[in-house]
């Protein structure tokens, strides 16, 4: 499931995202753990900052999920290839290196659905999105009235059209064999 952060139960969800972020970054050089104090001075701080819409928790369960490194993200998938029903691709380098990742996750779940979340479509033609087993495309940042419909598209059937891509997600951009 995606949700939006739940804002009542901030102090929760403040540290969940504190778990996420320790053991995220806990293999870089010279990282320093947020605190427990630091999480909750934050939360406090930024909270009346937070727009829920753009605060994605992506979750299994009660278990949120979400990977920052490559390795472990394909290492989830061949653990568990049925855990997870769809995926939704950030970049932040480069989008060949998310059709790279659309590319190993086809490999390993051929028939999982795979969406590119991107800020902009110009660079992302439809071949290249069909090669990279690219569902569909959707904008960055991510907006419940666009992600939904964009994985329910993508749920029903496990085919890439190329029909499909950004149909919501990029009105003014056609992206054309």
């Amino acid at each position: 499931m995606i949700r939006p952060a739940n804002l009542r139960n901030i102090r929760d969800e403040s540290r969940r995202l504190r778990e996420i972020y320790n053991q995220a970054w806990e293999k870089n050089w010279g990282f320093v753990p947020f605190t427990e104090a630091e999480i909750e001075f934050m939360t406090k701080e930024l909270k009346p900052l937070l727009v829920p819409e753009f605060a994605w928790i992506a979750e299994i369960g009660n278990e949120p999920v979400g990977f920052t490194r490559v390795d472990d993200a394909l290492a989830a998938c061949r653990a568990a290839p049925k855990r997870f029903d769809a995926a939704v691709l950030g970049h932040l380098s480069s989008v060949a290196s998310a059709f790279d990742l659309g590319v190993a996750l086809r490999a390993i779940v051929p028939n999982m659905p795979i969406l590119l979340a991107t800020a902009s479509a110009d660079e992302s033609g439809a071949e290249a999105l069909a090669a990279a087993g690219i569902a569909d495309i959707v904008h960055r940042p991510l907006i419940s009235a666009e992600l939904a419909p964009a994985l329910a598209r993508c749920l029903k059937t496990s085919e890439v059209s190329p029909a499909n891509y950004g149909r919501n997600a990029f009105p003014d951009t056609q992206i054309t064999l």
